[in-house]
């Protein structure tokens, strides 16, 4: 944690004293120069004054949704947990173009409503939260879900890949490389697939559970967990080995945890192709919800300048 106090020694306005003094704050990066903007608006001004490459970093608290994005920008929060950075509104990521140059990148944000991904290349949600998330269209290719935790997903165009992370699938029909992750059914029991998955835990529901393939599924050191006899067995096409099944009644998480961390036996017990617990705690890059940039996490403004015309800003930011 690293506490910076500034002292900038600037005659301000009254509005812009007032304006500045709201803990709602957007920076713009472009091409090494920052412009900064206030308010729960803050990131859509930030957006509308963007270009493609740029940079937009968002305090702590809820702003309003740009819409649509369409430039090639990368988006940075303060986090999806704890003194988090929210978005109020639904996102639609698509590009006038669906090639490389489109690849937009959001990190530690909680996306309060869907975000629906259209068409993009590359395009990134790294430790977010995001409460729908839709895919609408077969042009969007390689797209990454990192250390995210999703309430409602419906991934059904596409390719993707998903490193441990958290989702509640309505389907997962997209080509998709899904590794030390949990698929939480929820109330359904269908469960249609296509890809690969490897060292994943799939809560199920009820005995009806099973997973039916879409075209060729792989699946290697996975865990489902529910009433179901047949998950693993009903579909002929499955491949794969070393996949086991445990009754309903199996206590997975430790009582308390916000972030699905397995118990100490199921921890010990669990193990995936590397030798560490199946699920989003294992694996090469253990979950963690903490953005890697340096995030603002305080921004105070003195109500008005000392005598000779300077202003107290005490900024607090935290980095992983």
């Amino acid at each position: 944690m690293k506490k910076i106090l500034l002292l900038l020694c600037v005659a301000l306005a009254s509005l812009g004293v007032a304006n500045a003094q709201t803990s709602l704050v957007a920076t713009l990066s472009h091409d090494g120069n920052i412009s900064t903007f206030y308010s729960a608006n803050a990131f859509k001004d930030a957006y509308n004054a963007a270009v493609s490459g740029d940079v937009i970093t968002l305090s702590s608290g809820d702003f309003v949704s740009p819409g649509n994005i369409k430039k090639n920008v990368t988006v940075r929060g303060a986090g999806m947990m704890g003194n988090l950075t929210s978005i109020s509104g639904n996102v639609y990521v698509y590009g006038e173009v669906a090639d490389s140059l489109f690849s937009p990148t959001f990190e530690g944000v909680y996306f309060l409503n869907e975000v629906r991904l259209f068409e993009a290349e590359n395009p990134s949600l790294l430790k977010c939260r995001i409460n729908e998330l839709t895919t609408s269209s077969s042009k969007l290719s390689n797209c990454r879900i990192i250390h995210c935790i999703c309430d409602n997903a419906n991934i059904t165009a596409g390719s993707f890949v998903i490193v441990n992370s958290y989702l509640v699938a309505r389907a997962m029909s997209a080509n998709t490389v899904i590794n030390n992750s949990i698929i939480d059914r929820a109330a359904l029991s269908y469960f249609g697939f296509k890809g690969t998955m490897k060292n994943c835990i799939i809560w199920g529901s009820n005995s009806n559970d099973y997973l039916a393939v879409y075209t060729s599924a792989l699946l290697n050191n996975c865990v489902y967990v529910g009433a179901s006899s047949k998950f693993f067995t009903y579909d002929k096409k499955l491949l794969g080995d070393n996949n086991k099944s445990f009754p309903e009644n199996t206590t997975i998480f430790k009582e308390g945890t916000t972030t699905y961390e397995l118990t100490d036996e199921n921890k010990a017990a669990w193990l995936g192709t590397d030798g560490t617990e199946v699920g989003m705690h294992g694996g090469s890059l253990p979950f963690d919800p903490t953005p890697s940039n340096p995030q603002v996490t305080k921004f105070t403004v003195a109500p008005k300048t000392t005598a000779d015309g300077k202003l107290s800003v005490d900024i607090e930011v935290k980095a992983n």
